[in-house]
């Protein structure tokens, strides 16, 4: 199973920086990222994903108590 993977993160740089790790760690995984939390939210309702990386002091996301979402994008929370 490839793993489908998400980053959230307000700077460029460290989003390039989590997605070289992964590809080194988890060649065959599916990398996709979003640089804020209203663009995440769009993505989390349209896709599914295995690991959601975010952080949570950036712009767009003013409660860092996000909704957990399962696995079959309902939210849990």
């Amino acid at each position: 199973m490839t793993p489908k993977i998400t980053v959230c993160d307000d700077e460029t740089k460290i989003i390039e920086d989590i997605k070289r790790i992964i590809e080194k760690e988890i060649p065959d995984a599916e990398i996709s990222a979003y640089t804020n939390g209203d663009s995440l939210l769009k993505g989390l309702e349209e896709d599914n994903y295995d690991i959601v990386l975010l952080d949570i002091d950036m712009p767009g996301i003013k409660n860092p108590h996000y909704r957990i979402w399962s696995g079959n994008g309902e939210h849990i929370t």
